[in-house]
């Protein structure tokens, strides 16, 4: 199997959907899947070492061909830039860039996800490293009624209006849907009610607007 695929980084809020993206196109792919982040590997990253860095890419190596996922990924490669970065770093930011590089005859496709697009080095987002780039935002239409749906599935409900629920939750995240669907069912079950209805997912949403407006948005582009 020819292996062309390059590093990719998905960025933008919280919440929307990314991790769930790159098991998909792990499945798709046909891959093995690694997933890291700081806190799976904590130790690291708070007296880091670049024997550490590098025993993370030997160990996607063996299981070839793999999507070795990073989540957070400006906590590995802070932009060096900053005041706030340690010295330590810097060789650890210098060993990821060598092992990012060699990852691609090694038969790993590396993918990284990250809240803060802005914090992460910028010799990582170079062309030839990080430079595809995709950002995933709160879901659209579509995706939303899905969401509702998928969420709605094993719980007893009426709910048909699925246009409307759709257009009224725009800018909701899936974790924000899956809140708003886990509370409605909570409020319908203490007034013991059979089923939820539309009032019930609504008056959640009423009471809980979306975290990101359009403006707040805007920073993550």
């Amino acid at each position: 199997m020819e292996f062309v695929v390059h590093p990719l980084l998905l960025y933008g809020p919280p919440g929307c959907g990314k991790t769930f993206i790159v098991k998909q196109i792990a499945r798709l792919l046909r891959f093995k899947y690694l997933e890291v982040s700081p806190s799976s590997v904590a130790s690291t990253y708070v007296h880091g070492t670049q024997e550490k860095v590098k025993k993370m890419f030997d160990e996607a190596a063996k299981n070839w061909p793999v999507l070795l996922f990073i989540d957070e990924l400006e906590a590995f490669v802070p932009n060096r830039s900053r005041t706030d970065v340690s010295f330590h770093y810097q060789a650890e930011v210098n060993e990821f860039l060598v092992q990012l590089d060699n990852a691609y005859g090694k038969k790993i496709f590396v993918v990284g996800a990250t809240n803060h697009l802005n914090m992460i080095d910028d010799a990582v987002k170079r062309p030839g490293r990080f430079d595809k780039k995709l950002f995933v935002g709160p879901p659209d239409l579509e995706a939303r009624i899905d969401a509702f749906k998928t969420h709605l599935k094993n719980k007893p409900h009426n709910i048909t209006k699925w246009l409307y629920l759709g257009e009224e939750t725009e800018n909701y995240t899936f974790a924000e849907i899956r809140f708003i669907v886990d509370q409605a069912a909570r409020n319908a079950g203490a007034a013991k009610k059979q089923v939820i209805d539309l009032n019930d997912l609504m008056k959640v949403v009423m009471q809980n607007p979306p975290e990101f407006t359009d403006m707040k948005l805007q920073q993550y582009f």
